[in-house]
């Protein structure tokens, strides 16, 4: 989330140094999860979607407003919990 706002809100609010500090922080943290999820089931505690990953959703459906784009693994987990039932897109989820 950090990444995100820093990009897309407020990129000349952080010290020199910052955003660059922050993207890499997210390149290793991305990374870990990508390798976690490459020794997992369908989702990240098994074959059923729990609450850690739509906890993982909310951060890594905005990828793209990041300038990120998610490694395989990580967005293998983004399609199979977009293709459950009822599953709507979090800008969808916003519109009145």
């Amino acid at each position: 989330p950090q990444l995100r706002y820093a990009q897309r809100f407020a990129p000349d609010e952080f010290p020199p140094g910052a955003l660059q500090w922050i993207r890499a922080r997210f390149e290793k943290d991305i990374e870990r999860l990508d390798q976690e999820l490459a020794r997992t089931q369908a989702f990240i505690l098994g074959d059923k979607p729990c609450i850690a990953d739509f906890a993982l959703c909310g951060y890594l459906y905005w990828a793209s407003e990041a300038g990120v784009t998610p490694p395989t693994h990580v967005q293998r987990l983004l399609d199979r919990i977009a293709a459950l039932p009822r599953w709507q897109a979090p800008y969808d989820l916003l519109r009145p």
